[in-house]
């Protein structure tokens, strides 16, 4: 075989290559955005949910407190009116957060969210007589039943939570390594395709 043919037999082999390792790339591109997509779509809302769960849950406190607060009528209603309008939206909220993560593929997510409303089942029940007690001027049976029973149903409520995204961050950090690691493998894998012995041959090295 003349130097010649070797030669466009060797740079056929390397256009070859190329396209092979670009439609890899392509490839693996895909896989990439689609797993960001899954996660978006997944672990990053559920996150954003949760967050926003304890926020109502706050929002929820503050206006218990406030009910205390004042023998004003007028600033009473407003904080109750607060205070449901919070524990709506925190009903909204966790509903979407349990839903979500029955489709997690991980069990210890659908753990952790359930014992997150597990809590806030036993919250609500609180927060409501806490608002029906004050509103009818038993403010004294409300104000026992906030040191009783909310401060430390609180507390759980904050625990539950920060385990679940304590784990969601870690679960997320280990996936990021996970995908970095496949990337780079996949990359020295395609760099050793573009210089193969054959074509070192075929060019006289």
């Amino acid at each position: 075989m003349t130097l010649a043919r070797k030669l466009m037999i060797a740079f056929g082999s390397l256009a070859l290559l190329v396209l092979l390792t670009a439609g890899l790339g392509l490839r693996a591109a895909g896989v990439s955005n689609d797993a960001f997509a899954g996660y978006v779509a997944g672990a990053a809302h559920r996150m954003a949910l949760a967050n926003h769960v304890i926020a109502l849950v706050d929002e929820r406190a503050l206006a218990a407190r406030n009910l205390l607060l004042t023998t004003d009528p007028k600033e009473m209603a407003a904080a109750r009116d607060d205070a449901l309008k919070a524990q709506a939206g925190i009903d909204a909220e966790l509903q979407k957060l349990v839903t979500s993560a029955q489709t997690a593929p991980d069990p210890k997510v659908r753990e952790l969210v359930g014992s997150i409303a597990a809590v806030e089942a036993k919250y609500a029940v609180v927060a409501k007589d806490i608002v029906q007690r004050a509103m009818a001027g038993d403010r004294d049976g409300a104000l026992a039943r906030l040191r009783t029973d909310c401060h430390p149903l609180l507390d759980a409520l904050q625990q539950a939570s920060d385990a679940y995204l304590q784990y969601s961050m870690q679960r997320a950090t280990e996936e990021s390594s996970r995908a970095d690691a496949a990337h780079a493998s996949a990359r020295l894998w395609l760099l050793a395709l573009l210089v193969p012995r054959s074509l070192n041959q075929a060019l006289g090295a």
